[in-house]
């Protein structure tokens, strides 16, 4: 008798058991269901925020900062010509002191380096103005 006693006491723990088993996974499916909702909520708001970036909004912050950028190159550019145009003027100077020598050192040296750098310069300037006037005519046709 006390061997079913025990019997039915290990029974009864163990239904409890599954029992308790089975309604915390069912928990558990549940609460996975509902982040799969949220995560999916989630993913169509960051749709909705990406599309919003390509937006006019978007689109208008890119062409400023497009003549931004075209505004430093612009700065550039003034300033490496400004730089040229000093280094020229002082072989042009040499030149009319009678120092030929230094004004065809300068100019092969420092005054070719200099225009160089003031080629590259305009090289960029030109691109990023083309940039602008891209980020413009997508702002202006809706980016298409």
């Amino acid at each position: 008798m006390v061997g079913a006693v025990v019997g039915l006491v290990v029974g009864v723990a163990l239904l409890f058991g599954g029992l308790t088993a089975f309604s915390h996974a069912s928990d558990t499916r549940t609460q996975t269901d509902a982040l799969r909702r949220q995560r999916a909520e989630v993913v169509v708001r960051t749709r909705a925020v990406e599309h919003e970036a390509d937006g006019p909004i978007g689109r208008a912050e890119k062409v400023a900062t497009s003549v931004s950028a075209g505004l430093e190159a612009s700065d550039a550019l003034a300033s490496a010509t400004n730089d040229t145009n000093d280094l020229l003027s002082r072989a042009v100077d040499l030149a009319n002191n009678g120092d030929l020598a230094a004004a065809r050192r300068l100019y092969s040296g420092d005054g070719w380096t200099s225009v160089q750098r003031m080629n590259d310069e305009l090289t960029q300037a030109v691109a990023t103005v083309a940039a602008a006037q891209l980020a413009l005519d997508q702002l202006h046709t809706g980016g298409q």
